[in-house]
């Protein structure tokens, strides 16, 4: 039987550096289920995106499998939205929240031997501005402590710097409000947001319980709390599963959603720190959050609606002025990704939406 062609583009600085053992065992459990890969170091952030366009428009591969970070993993799909090209994700950095959304081991070799026989199904794919998204995109204290994140001390210490990070954070930020509207429809403003595309954050916690990548929705959850006793309550919710039960918190399915990013508020994609000063489509698109400029990227029409959306929600001319922060329009990139999985999705459960 031939062999199957793919290619595997790695993140080397991701994982704390263990890339010379876990290549090896990746490559060689790939070449003993079928598939034979061609190894593709990055050199620096966004670069993974460029080269899985580049195996894409050639054609060559049928699948890119992307062996690092969910940032790695944000940066391959980019590249390969709007091809038929598949994308395998192979858990190799600190979070690895893709891999425990499609049910894969947290070991690489072993993940890649589920992946190796594992159908191609269909995941949708969020844009943040012009930069695309797997798992969310929130805004508030988490993306503040990201910014604020030194990141050799994340790849020494990984969740460890993550956490003592926020609480620093936590103890200082002023939790300014963001102005939100959900489908149209104002909402009352949060502190924090978050957009989720798959139910889990930070871990195995579940911000957003009903979220599934495979039904065309988004699901927002929105805290509306200020402070930081309020803040700390609402995270210890986030980790016991309590949260949706509060009343300052909501949830909510949606298709489309702009929000405003005051200046001292924190912006995240997947895990990464996004800047956000300037206009709506600066906040999306720059940062090692990479670009969606690919066959699938957003039309002329969607763009003008964009801006169209970031004047309304403003009260002002769609350019922001220096120190008034942003505004995101989050919506769905128009054609879903192949992502290989061994199992579809599970439902989204049934519960009432709070509103605030």
């Amino acid at each position: 039987m031939p062999m199957r062609r793919a290619a595997l583009i790695y993140n080397p600085t991701a994982g704390r550096g263990r890339w010379e053992r876990v290549l090896e065992a990746v490559l060689r459990t790939c070449r003993r289920e079928g598939f034979e890969l061609e190894p593709v170091p990055t050199a620096a952030p966004g670069q993974a995106t460029d080269l899985a366009g580049d195996l894409a428009r050639e054609g060559r591969v049928e699948a890119v499998f992307a062996l690092g970070g969910d940032g790695t993993a944000r940066e391959v799909a980019a590249g390969l939205l709007g091809s038929r090209t598949a994308l395998g994700i192979l858990p190799g950095g600190t979070a690895n929240l893709m891999a425990l959304a499609l049910g894969l081991p947290r070991d690489p070799a072993a993940a890649a031997a589920v992946l190796c026989h594992a159908p191609a199904r269909s995941f949708d794919a969020g844009l943040a501005g012009a930069s695309a998204f797997l798992m969310m995109i929130s805004a508030g204290l988490d993306g503040r402590a990201l910014a604020a994140l030194d990141r050799g001390l994340k790849t020494r210490f990984g969740k460890t710097a993550v956490a003592l990070q926020g609480v620093r954070e936590w103890w200082r930020y002023g939790y300014p409000e963001i102005e939100i509207v959900a489908d149209g429809e104002q909402l009352p403003p949060a502190t924090f947001l978050a957009v989720c595309n798959i139910p889990y954050y930070g871990g195995s916690y579940r911000m957003a319980p009903g979220a599934r990548p495979d039904d065309r929705r988004f699901e927002l959850v929105t805290f509306h709390g200020s402070g930081r006793a309020a803040t700390l309550a609402f995270i210890l919710g986030v980790m016991s599963g309590r949260h949706t039960r509060r009343a300052d918190v909501s949830v909510r399915a949606v298709e489309e959603v702009v929000f405003s990013v005051p200046p001292e508020a924190g912006l995240q994609v997947d895990g990464d720190p996004i800047p956000h000063a300037g206009s709506g489509g600066a906040a999306g698109s720059a940062g090692s959050a990479g670009s969606a400029a690919s066959p699938g990227s957003e039309s002329s029409r969607a763009e003008r609606s964009d801006a169209a959306a970031s004047a309304d929600l403003a009260g002002r001319p769609e350019q922001a002025q220096p120190g008034e922060g942003a505004t995101m329009v989050v919506r769905l990139a128009p054609d879903p990704l192949l992502v290989l999985a061994p199992a579809a999705p599970a439902a989204r459960p049934a519960h009432p939406e709070r509103r605030t």
